[in-house]
């Protein structure tokens, strides 16, 4: 089945914002002071993300393809499995529901920030943050794990042993 552009964004957008709030939700459950989580360890961060991954997959995968991620749909148009006239809605949308996601966040552990006096642990439940301040440094981490990413979720999606 097929779905109208309007569907396919509404998916990317509540897809995005799940995985933002269950991503960035799990680093603020181990970095903000006074969580359940505080003190853990990078598992708890790994289980968070995994499962906003997959959860919007789930839900929406055959819906939207669910891209969740700028680089993804950039990288689909690029290889010719994605038309390049729906990449600016697509990333839009992205864009809005990681801002909608990290929203909730925030709200969810408002008490939380409040209690947290290291600016490295609040700037971290944010964004990706790296202990050289190097920007190339920082563009060479985030390209080759989107790329990864990227191959890996081919393989899976589209390999002909999958089909």
């Amino acid at each position: 089945m097929t779905y109208d552009l309007g569907v396919r964004l509404a998916a990317e957008f509540i897809g995005t914002a799940i995985m933002v709030l269950l991503g960035n939700g799990s680093v603020a459950n181990v970095d903000l002071k006074g969580t359940k989580g505080n003190g853990s360890d990078w598992l708890l961060i790994a289980v968070g993300y995994g499962a906003g991954v997959m959860i919007p997959a789930m839900m929406f995968g055959a819906i939207s393809g669910n891209h969740i991620n700028p680089a993804f749909t950039l990288g689909l148009a690029a290889s010719g499995m994605f038309p390049w006239s729906e990449v600016l809605p697509y990333i839009a949308v992205q864009m809005a529901g990681a801002m909608f996601g990290q929203l909730l966040v925030v709200a969810a552990y408002k008490p939380h920030y409040d209690l947290t006096t290291n600016t490295q642990h609040v700037l971290g439940t944010f964004s990706t943050i790296s202990a050289t301040k190097s920007k190339l440094n920082g563009f060479v981490n985030e390209f080759i794990g989107s790329y990864i990413l990227f191959i890996g979720a081919l393989g899976i999606t589209k390999a002909p042993f999958f089909q």
